[in-house]
């Protein structure tokens, strides 16, 4: 199997990769498994070697425009080109400040706000719905997004 790596052609920003997948991946069930084709394997983990190659090379883009940008102008927040512009802010679940809960009481209350959370006891929830037939009351079982996630066995771990 080639490495995805050199499927990449950023000269020519061409990448060159396509899979017959009707013909390619055929699963079946065996005893008590579903099974992939051997060629359907191969093209899947093409597929998602290239993906990673790309992720690498995106991070490795977004880190270099961002030092560059950062010389240039220690506070920008977006760079600009034709047909695209690039945003530059702090993103994730966390907030811009977070409270020293040891120092609390030296804090004004005009500073912060209570919140209480509450979290779902699964083992009871799913014991009592065994025994019920269905959920307690007030209890909600939201949608889940799956996802097929691979593990590729010469990973010696699954997938990284």
């Amino acid at each position: 199997m080639t490495d995805p790596k050199y499927l990449v052609d950023v000269q020519s920003q061409k990448v060159e990769f396509s899979v017959d997948f009707p013909s390619v991946i055929q699963i079946v069930k065996d005893t008590k498994n579903l099974v992939i084709s051997p060629a359907g394997a191969e093209a899947y983990e093409k597929l998602y070697r290239l993906q990673k190659a790309v992720d690498e090379a995106m991070a490795i883009a977004k880190d270099f425009i961002i030092e560059r940008a950062i010389e240039v102008d220690p506070d920008f927040k977006m760079i600009r080109a034709e047909g695209m512009s690039l945003s530059y802010s702090a993103a994730g679940g966390q907030s811009k400040y977070v409270i020293d809960e040891s120092k609390l009481n030296e804090i004004g209350e005009q500073f912060y706000t209570v919140e209480t959370r509450y979290k779902a006891n699964t083992a009871e929830i799913e014991k009592f719905a065994k025994e019920h037939g269905g959920l307690p009351d007030g209890i909600i079982a939201p949608e889940r997004t799956k996802s097929l996630r691979p593990y590729f066995k010469k990973d010696k771990g699954g997938a990284q």
